[in-house]
């Protein structure tokens, strides 16, 4: 009676200790990294290979194989079955190591938060975190999230990266028998590799297809037929995901909120493993293409509404290059341009306000338009679509200097920004991350998101170190303005510079940026609530030949924000 009052007031204590719902949703959100520091020293700071699915999007003999070899009572157990604990509690009586019996709502409880250490407390965190799962979660999007972070070796966690990893193609192409090696590798990752120890895996493989005919999910014609099928060659050649790069954006906040805790941490990322791999994708195909225009790198960045990292392509290789290019300083060009109009809107203009497009002089500047002709009294709609140069630098001299200093710090950038006319036309430097979430304010209707890569820090034993609390956003224009810019945005998609960026049934917003000798080109723009940007150009800043935003950069965020809107797994 009073053994069962202790363990029933420790599960208490700890349920309030461990992980909540809204931290387990984020931590399944972005990719998990692991770092240890002693001493204010980095030890290490590593990332696992992950691409997630939703449940649906696997067949269901790839669920069955797991559920038949790890837990066949998965669908009527609360969280802990009783029979396994039965058996960890004989195992520990007879002198051996406290392990198996694990549910599948278990050994998730573990992979997301807690170490790998068989001790009576572990597990005690182990079964009041299942129970927490088993209140807050359906059995499906346990399952999912179970199949979502499996450890199969190699730094590989998921299904679908152990699917292109062993075998080069998707999880939801696997045959039974491939479902079969991957569900029999659980059990010992290295042990039963399919590709190192292929006899051992395959012996296996047949034990969980023997398991799934007991378990009804396959008849005993279908189970001889998976084995003689056995595998099947696929054509998706693995490549790691670059995270190095967010990784080392986030190596300092993750070293001041960790501290002088020396045990290894688990860091939650916002970085979708998938939304990366389009951008990197993206990027180093339309490289390729364009690599006869000296052109040699590029960036992809995207950010949530909120301001959450969920893809950073810093270059076209981080082996080849650590420079991460979404936080180097570069000109954003005419990719800047909305924010003086966007200024002029705050001072009362609006779209169809008229403007001259002709010649001016200002300190003895004379800017000119790219095809050095003008076209005279237009709308600032107009303007802005077709990028004209000399409308941007009246509205300069309208606000003026003083005047845009004081708008431009709303979005947080230092006094001193403006240092003449030619800032109009984007001549001062800033970073890719500055730039796109200046972006996102107009996408969330004037309120400005601010980057950020880390959901939470987490302790072996499950304790949370740290958690990012939600922000609410700075507004820094009016959202009437927000909605002007942002139709005239549509504008330079639809009838201007920005055409290569439609995407049918989808309402693309944004502006092309090139600059004097082609030394950079871009284009930032939103979608499906997220906001994107894709550079292109040298690291020498030396010219590239005749690479304007509206093209290479424009095709790269098309292609990435196409897959990454139609949910593609290519």
């Amino acid at each position: 009676m009073v053994g069962a009052l202790i363990l029933g007031l420790a599960v208490a204590v700890l349920w309030l200790y461990l992980p909540d719902k809204a931290q387990i949703e984020q931590a399944d959100r972005g990719m998990i990294l692991r770092m240890q520091q002693q001493d204010g020293e980095l030890l290490e700071l590593e990332a696992a290979h992950q691409l997630r699915l939703p449940a649906e999007a696997l067949p269901e003999h790839v669920k069955q194989a797991f559920i038949a070899i790890e837990d066949r009572r998965f669908y009527y157990h609360f969280g802990v079955d009783p029979l396994g604990v039965v058996t960890s509690v004989a195992r520990y009586a007879l002198g051996k190591q406290l392990g198996g019996g694990s549910t599948i709502t278990q050994q998730l409880a573990k992979n997301l938060f807690l170490s790998g250490d068989r001790s009576i407390w572990r597990k005690l965190k182990e079964m009041t975190l299942a129970f927490k799962l088993e209140a807050y979660f359906s059995k499906e999007r346990i399952l999912e999230l179970y199949l979502n972070t499996i450890y199969f070796g190699d730094n590989s966690y998921g299904v679908e990266t152990a699917a292109r990893q062993h075998f080069g193609k998707r999880a939801s192409e696997l045959t039974h028998f491939e479902a079969a090696l991957l569900a029999g590798s659980v059990k010992g990752p290295n042990r039963y590799h399919p590709n190192r120890y292929p006899e051992r895996a395959n012996a296996r493989a047949k034990v969980v297809l023997a398991a799934m005919t007991r378990a009804g999910f396959i008849t005993e014609d279908e189970e001889q037929f998976a084995i003689l099928a056995g595998r099947q060659p696929g054509d998706r050649p693995w490549r790691p995901i670059q995270h190095q790069y967010l990784r080392d954006w986030i190596a300092p906040q993750a070293a001041k909120w960790i501290g002088d805790y020396s045990e290894p941490v688990r860091l939650f990322t916002t970085l979708n493993s998938e939304y990366q791999l389009y951008a990197e994708e993206a990027l180093r195909t339309r490289l390729y293409e364009y690599r006869k225009r000296h052109v040699r790198e590029g960036a992809v960045l995207a950010l949530a509404s909120d301001g959450a990292v969920l893809a950073m392509a810093g270059g076209r290789d981080y082996q080849v290059s650590q420079l991460n290019r979404t936080a180097r300083l570069r000109q954003p060009a005419s990719s800047f341009k909305p924010f003086i109009y966007l200024a002029a809107l705050e001072g009362g203009l609006t779209p169809a306000s008229r403007i001259n497009d002709a010649p001016i002089t200002i300190d003895r500047w004379s800017p000119r338009n790219h095809d050095g002709e003008y076209w005279g009294a237009m709308t600032l709609a107009d303007a802005l679509a077709h990028s004209r140069n000399t409308p941007p630098v009246r509205l300069f001299e309208r606000i003026g200097r003083d005047g845009l200093q004081e708008f431009l710090s709303r979005f947080g950038l230092p006094a001193g920004y403006v240092d003449g006319p030619a800032t109009a036309l984007g001549s001062r430097e800033m970073t890719l991350l500055e730039l796109t979430s200046m972006y996102g304010a107009i996408a969330n209707g004037g309120l400005m998101p601010e980057p950020y890569g880390l959901y939470g820090a987490a302790a072996q034993s499950g304790r949370i170190i740290q958690w990012r609390r939600p922000r609410g956003l700075t507004r820094v224009v009016s959202e009437k303005s927000a909605k002007q810019m942002d139709a005239m945005l549509r504008r330079v998609v639809t009838d201007g510079t920005g055409k290569r960026a439609e995407i049918p049934g989808l309402r693309v917003v944004g502006k092309t940026g090139t600059n004097q000798h082609y030394r950079d080109a871009l284009f930032v723009g939103y979608a499906n609530g997220m906001t994107v940007a894709a550079w292109a150009g040298n690291d020498d800043n030396s010219p590239m030949d005749r690479v304007f935003g509206g093209t290479l950069p424009t095709m790269v965020w098309h292609d990435f924000m196409q897959k990454a809107s139609n949910g593609l797994y290519e």
